[in-house]
């Protein structure tokens, strides 16, 4: 089915209608590549409308799809926020060190054996 899709985006963007290619798909076919894309295209439209018209729905019903609804459509404002504390030892603020000493060490040394 993919492939069919694929075909279909692609004859889509064809612009030559003496084309041979595969996507257009042999001349006796009643179902083209094409006519099959934009077939998908309209179920999965009508399967959105179909989804947004239950959840609509439920929103009268039930404060949780409300909720899931505003979250995703004005994330901005409702979606929940995470908050993420870090902190050292035993509660204490996290030591930062300046590791360019170490790097250099290290260096020097791998340096030092090289030219042995």
């Amino acid at each position: 089915m993919m492939k069919w899709l694929e075909y279909g985006r692609a004859a889509s963007l064809c612009e030559r209608h003496d084309c041979d290619e595969d996507h257009h798909g042999s001349g006796q076919a009643e179902l083209t590549y094409l006519h099959f894309r934009h077939m998908v295209e309209q179920a999965e439209a009508e399967a959105v409308v179909l989804a947004v018209g239950c959840v609509s729905k439920a929103m009268g019903r039930d404060w949780r799809a409300a909720l899931t609804w505003l979250e995703r459509r004005h994330a901005s404002d409702f979606k929940p926020q995470e908050r993420l504390e870090l902190t050292g030892s035993e509660g204490g603020p996290v030591q930062v060190s300046d590791a360019r000493e170490k790097l250099q060490a290290e260096v020097d040394g791998i340096a030092k054996r090289l030219l042995d």
